[in-house]
Parts: structure tokens; sequence; C-alpha cells
């Protein structure tokens, strides 16, 4: 069952030329700041956001499960074989934009303490924010 989930994976990530970049079997424990965890089935990197809007919706489409992860702050995945897709937000999430007045735009992997740090400097208090983990 798992090998077939694996074939479907691969087919999907080469609709998008990004076959080359996944890694199969990833320990996940590397990926988090708790350092446990066993492997998942598949792991890669996205960095345009259009590419992960697509992909989640072939995953979605074939039950697929994955689990979009920013910076890997206090996860904490199984141990053993995990039945995932683990898909890192890369560089096209990775922003802040401070407007005028009471307004931040910020991306989903942007460290969460440069944002808090960021947006205290423009007198908005986001000091409640600090040590939510799952990031």
């Amino acid at each position: 069952m798992l090998e077939k989930k694996i074939i479907q994976i691969k087919e999907i990530l080469k609709s998008y030329n990004l076959e080359h970049k996944a890694e199969f079997h990833k320990d996940v424990s590397k990926l988090t700041s708790i350092k446990a965890g066993g492997r998942c089935i598949c792991y890669l990197v996205i960095d345009d956001r259009q590419v992960l809007i697509s992909i989640l919706k072939d995953f979605l489409s074939r039950n697929i499960s994955f689990y979009l992860l920013g910076e890997g702050t206090d996860v904490l995945f199984a141990d053993g074989v995990i039945d995932i897709v683990v898909l890192k937000l890369g560089s096209d999430f990775k922003y802040i934009s401070l407007g005028n007045g009471p307004k931040v735009i910020s991306g989903a992997a942007y460290n969460l303490q440069k944002f808090i740090v960021l947006a205290a400097k423009a007198n908005l208090d986001f000091s409640f924010l600090a040590g939510i983990p799952g990031t």
C-alpha cells in the first residue's frame, strides 16, 4: 500500500518537475527543534505558492495526507513510518511587509520571533504570540 502511494506521489511531483527535489523516507527528527520522530514517506521544500496550491489539490484528490511545515519549532512527529508527505514552506513564504498604520502581512514560513521584533519596532504588540508551538 505504501509503495503504491509513493508511486502516486512521484507521478504528481514529476508533473511539476520536482521529483528530483523530493526525499523519500526522510528522518523527520532532523526537521524539528524537538529532534524526535520517525520517517515520513516524502519530504519536499516548496518555494512557489502556485505550485503548492496545485500540488495540494492533487494530493487531496488522491487522498494523500500532508503536513505543511514552517520553522519546525516544537513540532512533534510520531515514531516509525509516518504516512504523510511533509511539505516545508520555502522562500515564497518567508516575507514580511509592514504597512502604514496597524497592518502587518507575513508569509507562513517567516520566523515568528523576527516577526514579533519587527512588529514591535512598528509599535505593534504581538508579544502574546511568543512561544506558540507548531510552526
